[in-house]
């Protein structure tokens, strides 16, 4: 049986994408094919990286791997979860129409109201891993019970 693909995007940096892809893997082992991606272009900040190393997650520092470079690359998903915030200024409703553009045709999309990491405190980015880490354990949840459909 195939192992549903799942991608995670954020908005910037990939920052909320990386920590949503380690909690995935850590939570369903091998029962799913787990990838991140960035819309931008933009450092990791160090104070993210500090947090999410209290969770246990290390994030490279330049990011991860672009939607578009994803999807050039003609990689496909069963479930692409977006994760983006109306707060701080981001366009969450453009970046979602974009990525909804990308994968709509191959994928269940889903969003994940996640504030932006980049220039939060440390307890606004201690609260957003938490938050993300409790969407991860629910949406295991949904790929356990789910049919893959994406191929490889």
């Amino acid at each position: 049986m195939n192992r549903p693909r799942v991608l995670f995007v954020c908005a910037k940096t990939g920052m909320r994408a990386q920590i949503a892809a380690e909690f995935l893997r850590r939570e369903a082992g091998d029962q799913a094919e787990i990838a991140a991606a960035s819309f931008g272009e933009v450092r990791v900040a160090p104070l993210v990286r500090t947090v999410a190393a209290e969770f246990g997650v290390s994030l490279t520092p330049d990011g991860c791997k672009s939607v578009f470079r994803r999807r050039a690359d003609h990689e496909k998903y069963d479930y692409v979860v977006v994760m983006c915030s109306g707060r701080g200024g981001e366009l969450c409703p453009i970046f979602r129409a974009n990525v909804d553009t990308l994968y709509r045709q191959s994928a269940s999309l889903i969003h994940w109201d996640i504030p932006d990491l980049q220039d939060a405190s440390g307890e606004q980015i201690r609260a957003a891993i938490q938050l993300i880490q409790e969407n991860v354990r629910s949406f295991v949840l949904t790929i356990s019970r789910a049919q893959p459909v994406a191929s490889p």
